[in-house]
């Protein structure tokens, strides 16, 4: 029941001010009232010099070695006290993101991976199923450990020292776990080698949309159109702002509740996050290709918050998941786009579904979007060449 006219054919992103959650205003005063991310300065540099060495520069023309795209994975947490004992959890294990920088990273694109502190990564995601996979026969209390599929061979002795301590030897994957996680080792060497992959790490909602910022602004810069932005993390929708916790941690009996209670619950007042994207979209990298995600358990909610993301706020593409089918089964969603010399480029609502051999459906996701940002980008080059407007009109 959903065709490219449901997802805004004939129509290009309106040029029109925005609800006042999307506002600049409540961007710029959820900034101010962040409390500083540890590593912001160290990020932007880093980033820019990411940049140099695939290519590009300060200023330059957006022309590089290779295609950069940043990948969000993960979660983000909202904090219910400044120390941080409590907190509001988005959870995500960063499966999603952490698969598909890797498929990035084969499509030839240098990956800004900005993920949850202690989400999967990639190359790492496959270590807790080898684990599982390589440990049968041997049981303990609790999850199976990777240290599990190690094992310790004594170079004196020639064989592994399983029956005892040792002071010494050789930590080498036991031969079922080495054959499964070569391929992903040989990846993850060639990707250091080659300085592909840049990892930051962040915790909570306040980090997270600092170093999006910065890292987008950066690549924006450096990069225009062969920059893309892929929003895989899971956002939180509400938070507590910085200024209205407490320093330490919240007593359990700290008398009567604000509101006029008796003591016995907590009553927590949470203002809703401000929405990003049409900044990354339209003000911090706005020559970008730029990709978000959305994910409903009802079908045609999901159907309808992907048109209404599109047009509200422009992104190139959206892919849109189901809850039940969001390993097997995605929706790339797209607006008709009009461009400043009135040619056009048509809407599309495509399913991608995983086939049985094929073990991730991010493969497909990853090269679905790799050949629309490949166009996007000669499209931009094009105009930059005969001297044409920057970007769609509406922008």
């Amino acid at each position: 029941p959903h065709t490219p006219a449901d997802m805004g054919d004939g129509d290009a992103p309106a040029s029109r001010a925005p609800p006042s959650i999307d506002s600049e205003e409540a961007a710029n005063a959820f900034f101010a009232s962040a409390p500083p991310a540890p590593r912001l300065h160290e990020t932007r540099g880093e980033t820019s010099a990411f940049c140099v060495h695939h290519g590009y520069r300060a200023g330059g023309d957006g022309v590089g070695d290779r295609p950069i795209v940043l990948v969000t994975s993960g979660g983000t947490t909202a904090p219910l006290e400044r120390s941080a004992v409590r907190f509001i959890d988005n959870f995500s294990s960063g499966s999603r993101g952490a698969a598909s920088a890797e498929y990035f990273l084969e499509r030839g694109y240098a990956v800004v991976f900005l993920h949850r502190e202690g989400s999967l990564r990639p190359f790492e995601r496959r270590l807790p199923s080898v684990a599982a996979e390589c440990l049968e026969n041997v049981r303990s209390v609790g999850a199976s450990s990777i240290l599990g599929v190690m094992r310790v061979v004594d170079e004196s002795r020639g064989d592994a020292a399983d029956d005892g301590p040792s002071n010494g030897g050789r930590v080498e994957a036991i031969p079922t776990a080495a054959q499964t996680l070569a391929p992903a080792v040989l990846s993850h060497l060639d990707a250091a080698r080659r300085g592909a992959l840049l990892c930051v790490s962040y915790t909570s909602v306040f980090e997270y949309l600092q170093y999006l910022r910065e890292i987008c602004v950066v690549l924006g810069a450096e990069c225009g159109e062969n920059a893309m932005v892929y929003l895989a993390a899971a956002v939180s929708d509400f938070y507590a702002p910085w200024a209205t916790l407490p320093e330490h941690k919240m007593q359990s009996r700290d008398g009567k509740d604000k509101d006029g209670g008796n003591g016995s619950g907590l009553v927590i007042r949470l203002e809703q996050t401000p929405k990003m994207l049409g900044h990354v979209r339209f003000r911090w990298c706005p020559r970008a290709f730029v990709v978000a995600f959305k994910l409903e358990t009802d079908p045609e909610i999901l159907h309808r918050k992907a048109s209404a993301s599109l047009r509200t706020y422009g992104a190139h593409v959206v892919v849109a998941n189901e809850m039940a089918k969001r390993r097997d089964a995605v929706w790339m969603c797209s607006l008709e786009r009009v461009f400043a010399d009135g040619s056009r480029a048509p809407g599309t609502v495509r399913e991608l579904t995983r086939p049985s051999n094929e073990r991730d459906i991010e493969r497909l996701i990853v090269d679905d979007l790799a050949e629309r940002h490949r166009a996007y980008a000669a499209w931009e080059r094009t105009k930059k060449t005969r001297g044409g407007k920057e970007g769609e009109e509406g922008r």
